[in-house]
């Protein structure tokens, strides 16, 4: 597996050579890769420093969306869209599923002895045996396991 810095040194001649100019062209662009690579483009495209750039996680499975001026420079998130710390692009998600399932984080970390996202990532082993998440991950993982046992409860299982 690459370290971020060999990430980030990676994306400058993809983003300069080939994503941009795509873009540059009126092409969209779906960039998927791991979270080192992604977070180096961000890096890139929002001119993130070293120290800031280590405050930016990009959870798993929700797309990462920016929007581009006709110079190329990245339009801020517009009013009440969700973003990243140091970033222009915004998260797509189904309104209001990241601040609920932070909310039911903050809940379950005052009910469950031991549940505090202090555990540093310390979640289930059904999610795919991952022991080590961002507290944004773990906030969805818990929204999803509480929205599939009451899923569950209601079909009568």
């Amino acid at each position: 597996m690459f370290t971020y810095m060999a990430c980030a040194i990676i994306v400058i001649p993809l983003w300069e050579y080939g994503i941009k100019k795509r873009i540059e062209q009126g092409d969209d662009v779906l960039v998927v890769a791991h979270t080192n690579t992604l977070r180096g483009f961000m890096q890139v495209i929002d001119g993130i420093n070293e120290d800031d750039i280590k405050e930016v996680s990009m959870p798993s499975g929700i797309p990462f969306v920016y929007k581009f001026d006709p110079s190329m420079k990245p339009l801020p998130p517009g009013e009440g869209k969700l973003s990243q710390a140091h970033t222009s692009g915004v998260f797509l998600e189904k309104p209001g599923l990241l601040k609920e399932a932070l909310a039911k984080n903050e809940e379950w970390d005052k009910m469950v002895p031991g549940g505090s996202s202090s555990g540093k990532g310390k979640v289930s082993s059904s999610f795919r045996g991952s022991t080590s998440l961002t507290t944004l991950e773990e906030s969805l993982h818990k929204l999803r396991e509480e929205q599939a046992a009451a899923a569950k409860a209601a079909s009568g299982v």
